[in-house]
């Protein structure tokens, strides 16, 4: 577990040595620790006893260990496959990025087809968006398949025709609750959303919005900020 203390670049690596670790047949995860407190509040928490540490009202234990727990228990198994929801911001993003790559194949296309869409990730380093239901399940390895990646377009597609615990709203309530990630839509979303609007028109053979207007799906300030957070 990583808190919003330790350096961007330092928590990002160490997100990218549990991808190598799986890929060897590890269940490893990076899971963040204390996510909702900033650098500031964490640093006070480091001066205090062990005793007074357990008792400080800003460290809710019960949220920690259900954010283990909803990481390191598999979402639901499909076919001998262990989909996991996404353990840190950086499998998000990288779900994000996935995406994007996989639908400017035209098998990948073909396989998505148009879908209709009201909750959305925004990657604010690329600019990117993707379905948050895409973005919030990784694939972890069997003994069948060692290797380790996130999510696909052909995984997705066949999960969704086959696997009722595969849901939408489960997706989103991971990534607000367990990850602390930040929901915003109409108004609040500032120019997020003319970057969707050019975002959509680029995809619009693939992706359809609900017609009560997008949602949109934003990492943790301490995460958009490269960590630096007061």
């Amino acid at each position: 577990m990583i808190s919003p203390r330790v350096e961007y670049g330092r928590a990002n690596l160490a997100a990218n040595m549990i991808t190598l670790m799986r890929s060897i047949g590890m269940d490893a995860f990076q899971i963040p620790l204390t996510p909702y407190l900033s650098t500031t509040q964490i640093n006070q928490l480091n001066t205090l006893a062990v005793d007074d540490l357990a008792a400080h009202p800003e460290v809710e234990s019960q949220r920690e260990i259900d954010r283990i727990l909803a990481v390191v228990e598999p979402a639901f198994t499909s076919d001998s496959r262990r989909i996991h929801f996404a353990s840190n911001p950086l499998e998000v993003m990288l779900n994000v990025r996935t995406w994007n790559e996989q639908i400017l194949q035209a098998e990948h296309r073909q396989l998505w087809g148009k879908r209709t869409i009201s909750y959305f990730v925004f990657d604010p380093v690329s600019g990117l968006f993707a379905p948050s239901k895409f973005c919030a399940y990784v694939l972890i390895g069997t003994r069948l398949d060692s290797t380790s990646a996130g999510m696909s377009i052909p995984l997705y597609t066949s999960l969704d025709e086959t696997e009722k615990s595969f849901d939408g709203h489960r997706a989103h309530t991971h990534l607000t609750r367990h990850l602390t990630m930040q929901m915003c839509s109409g108004d609040d979303a500032g120019d997020i959303a003319p970057r969707f609007e050019r975002w959509l028109a680029a995809n619009k053979d693939n992706i359809s919005v609900h017609s009560r207007g997008p949602t949109f799906i934003l990492p943790p300030t301490w995460f958009r900020k490269g960590g630096k957070q007061k």
